[in-house]
């Protein structure tokens, strides 16, 4: 199994503190994403064995847009074994996008499911 330390994932989208010049001469690493973001579809079991990486590595938030069972999985709380909580969200439902402790903005499920 891969750990923090010696792989790179390679996620969908992320969210990174600071400004785009900041990473002009280094890739951000794991204290510098605020989010992760995977879409899924056929790779669903990979990305939810990549919230135990994630987890490990104090990623805050790690969002998993199923859609295969068209819902989100939202991940949080990192610690030493991964997240400790995890929300399972449908349509009718609205995500918080929370930046170091800051609510920055909502997002209603159903807008980013097809």
């Amino acid at each position: 199994m891969f750990t923090a330390v010696d792989s790179k994932p390679e996620p969908d989208r992320s969210v990174a503190r600071g400004r785009v010049r900041d990473y002009s001469r280094r890739s951000p690493g794991p204290a510098d994403i605020a989010l992760v973001v995977e879409v899924s579809d056929s790779s669903l079991a990979d990305d939810r064995n990549q919230a135990e990486i994630y987890g490990r590595a104090g990623i805050p938030f790690y969002w998993i847009i199923n859609l295969v069972e068209g819902q989100v999985e939202v991940h949080s709380h990192p610690g030493p074994s991964g997240y400790e909580s995890q929300e399972v969200l449908a349509p009718g439902h609205v995500l918080t996008v929370i930046i170091d402790g800051i609510e920055v903005g909502e997002i209603p499920v159903a807008d980013i499911l097809p």
